[in-house]
């Protein structure tokens, strides 16, 4: 096969117009790319890459049958809309301008975050879970916070961890988590809770009552357990039993209900990812498994149940609750599965998930309106990668400087090349 040729296989690759057979050809140039150990050059420019590109071209008959999505979820820790790891897709990939070096020199090993986390005790005492050992941590109660072996924060409380305070205070401690951080924590009922960077959670030490409500702002996946409900003698069960089937008599479970700035969730016993970020224009409650009901604060407005794949959105500026169905639900929480995934989003957006990752302070000169990429990224890798990568389509570049945050800590800028 000749280089045009390859070339025009590899364009009609990034506008989705292949064959099938055609996409076999081009994922087994990518999975003879990832076999390859030859280093990258520490800043490639366009005819480094067209060489390196062409090198690995094979022969139609040297075609690899693999699945392609695992091994770039596993294996390649590089951009999945490239076909061999060099190049990142934008709208405008019609262009004619030629692709040449970055005028702008990008600050190698800008490190992705970990497990770090702050937690806030009902008495206003912190402790960082990032230098705390494992083994137990507080005891509230009769409920003992413990820090896992996995890292992980636990609450385990005897007898039962529903059982009624029987007017004993309620004490709420707060879990936060930094730019560059990201944690997990197990509640009282055994609920299971990814949080992402710079997201924060405030619930009890153990849950009472009716009700299990949790308070978020940020970004967490949700795995809640059901919980059987025990009302007392004359007591009645919680009004959400109208989330079951309705098929004969209703079980009591008690609720689990998430309340963020602009939604309230309510779900028994399902998988769930909230995105509500203060900077954020919108609040997104994603459904992968189960069935919840959100309501919006905005009061007048009919709450909404949702079904699998489907979305409800929220904002401040608008009343009542959106449904949207995601082309891929599962794609909402790539975050918690370790990577990135962006599909045609504008640069300003990418940037913004980037900086809570990395966390970086992010400005702009130029006209960022119709800059977006699409692709994945493992979020274990340094970032400098994937800007580079960025800055091979000649659309953008970025400038690092030290930041304003915190001492040691970087601001880039993205500076379109127009």
């Amino acid at each position: 096969m000749t280089k045009e040729k390859a070339q025009e296989l590899l364009n009609k690759y990034l506008e989705n117009k292949c064959s099938p057979e055609e996409k076999r050809l081009v994922e087994s140039w990518y999975n003879q790319a990832v076999d390859s150990h030859e280093p990258m050059p520490d800043e490639p420019d366009y005819e480094q890459v067209q060489k390196i590109i062409y090198s690995r071209l094979p022969l139609p008959r040297n075609i690899r049958r693999i699945n392609y999505w695992p091994r770039i979820a596993s294996a390649a820790a590089i951009l999945l809309f490239v076909a061999i790891g060099l190049y990142f897709y934008t709208n405008d990939h019609t262009s004619s301008q030629k692709p040449v070096k970055a005028p702008a020199k990008i600050a190698a090993a800008i490190l992705p975050g970990s497990n770090k986390a702050i937690l806030t005790l009902g008495d206003g005492s912190k402790i960082n879970l990032t230098d705390a050992t494992n083994g137990e941590l507080a005891e509230q109660s009769g409920t003992k916070i413990t820090k896992e072996a996995d890292g992980q924060l636990s609450y385990k409380t005897a007898p039962s961890p529903l059982e009624r305070a029987g007017g004993e205070a309620t004490i709420h401690n707060t879990l936060t988590v930094p730019r560059g951080g990201q944690y997990q924590l197990q509640l009282p009922d055994g609920t299971k809770v990814w949080l992402n960077s710079a997201s924060s959670l405030r619930y009890p030490s153990k849950f009472s009552g009716g009700e299990r409500r949790v308070e978020l702002s940020g970004e967490a996946y949700f795995e809640v357990a059901k919980a059987p409900l025990n009302p007392p003698k004359g007591g009645k069960s919680h009004s959400s039993n109208s989330l079951s089937s309705g098929e004969g008599r209703e079980e009591a479970w008690i609720p689990f209900i998430v309340v963020t700035a602009t939604q309230e969730v309510e779900v028994l016993g399902t998988h769930f990812n909230i995105s509500a970020y203060h900077d954020d224009e919108t609040t997104q409650t994603t459904l992968l498994e189960g069935k919840v009901r959100v309501s919006s604060t905005n009061s007048g407005f009919r709450d909404i149940i949702l079904k699998p794949g489907q979305a409800a959105v929220t904002s401040l500026r608008k009343p009542g609750v959106e449904i949207t169905t995601p082309d891929d639900a599962d794609d909402i929480i790539a975050w918690k599965n370790g990577y990135f995934i962006f599909n045609n989003e504008n640069i300003r957006d990418i940037m913004k998930k980037l900086s809570r990752w990395y966390n970086f302070d992010v400005a702009y000169q130029g006209d960022m309106s119709d800059i977006a990429f699409q692709g994945n990224y493992l979020r274990s890798r340094n970032l400098d990668n994937l800007l580079k990568t960025m800055e091979l389509t000649n659309k953008i570049h970025f400038k690092t400087t030290p930041g304003g945050i915190e001492k040691g800590e970087r601001r880039i800028t993205v500076i379109a090349n127009n």
